[in-house]
């Protein structure tokens, strides 16, 4: 019986209604410098566009379209994407992002050379619907806080989702391992990288490696509006906190990692002019940081959600000149 060769990398690209951007995506990964073994797998969850038709119109033998019959949510055609892997490094990407050339020739000898790293990630830049380049440096790097570049980012990351998508690839039997991901879940990401942090050390890179398109199709200001971003959120670190490895540790941080989503959702509320529920985010997290009150700028949006934003407004215009 002939032996079946396997791909040495998986691309997962998960699509939905991308219609205008999927052909420049897979190009991306077509384009990697480099002599790299890989096939590329597409999801698609049911679009009623064109994007299966504008992935299908590429012919490479290293690329395979799966269809959803109906549309099963981003949850579900994730669990089915990182099954499909067979690499032994498997990456997964949304079908509007796109990655650099130079994306593999930085990852893959990491993940060669370091047996105790399981997940390798980069920075990102951010791009327009155009594919015009509209935040040209990386963003990742200063949120990380000068920690080495490769380590345990259990804790880091429980306290901030920092971790850029497109630039994250990791060794597929571990993420074979976390799936199938709960369907309770409204996003992916943060929850198979909190998941592997528990078992694997991670790899920063401190280069772009990827661009991430903001356009109205993002789901992530629906899940401001929607609250699924704060449910997801607690409903990813209480998975974690109930996870036996590094416990002692997690308990010495639970109230400032709370405390620390807790704001950064009152912050995303009180911007999305949603002051009920960025006052319940900011009592949560003065309840967990009561020396977060020392912070004008906390303390002016939090009594501004007890006032209304138009008060709160007219107040700044007459006695704040800078904006916080």
């Amino acid at each position: 019986m002939r032996e079946v060769k396997l791909p040495r990398i998986s691309f997962f690209v998960q699509t939905f209604r991308h219609e205008q951007f999927i052909v420049q995506c897979l190009k991306s990964i077509l384009n990697q410098n480099g002599n790299h073994d890989f096939e590329i797998i597409v999801v698609d969850d049911s679009s009623l566009d064109n994007t299966v038709q504008y992935a299908k119109s590429i012919k490479d033998s290293r690329i395979r379209v799966i269809e959803n019959k109906s549309n099963l949510g981003c949850i579900a055609t994730a669990n089915i994407g990182y099954h499909e892997a067979r690499g032994e490094y498997c990456a997964r990407i949304d079908g509007d992002d796109c990655y650099r050339p130079d994306f593999l020739e930085n990852v893959i000898p990491i993940l060669d050379h370091n047996p105790n790293v399981g997940v390798v990630y980069g920075d990102i830049c951010m791009i327009d619907p155009l594919g015009n380049i509209s935040a040209p440096k990386g963003c990742i790097a200063n949120q990380r806080e000068a920690r080495p570049h490769c380590a345990n980012e259990l804790i880091p990351l429980l306290k901030r989702n920092y971790l850029p998508a497109p630039t994250t690839i990791g060794r597929t039997k571990i993420w074979q391992s976390i799936i199938p991901i709960p369907t309770s879940l409204h996003y992916l990401d943060y929850y198979m990288t909190t998941q592997a942090a528990h078992v694997c050390d991670f790899a920063f890179v401190d280069k772009v490696l990827a661009e991430y398109r903001i356009h109205p199709g993002n789901q992530h200001s629906r899940m401001i509006v929607d609250k699924t971003g704060e449910i997801s959120t607690f409903d990813i670190l209480r998975r974690a906190f109930d996870r036996s490895e590094f416990k002692d540790d997690k308990i010495k941080f639970r109230r400032e990692i709370e405390s620390t989503h807790f704001l950064v959702y009152a912050d995303k509320y009180f911007g999305s002019g949603m002051t009920n529920d960025a006052r319940r985010c900011y009592w949560e997290y003065l309840t967990r940081c009561p020396s977060g009150i020392l912070d004008l700028g906390i303390t002016r949006r939090f009594l501004a959600s007890l006032v209304g934003i138009k008060f709160y407004t007219n107040l700044k215009r007459l006695f704040i000149k800078n904006d916080f």
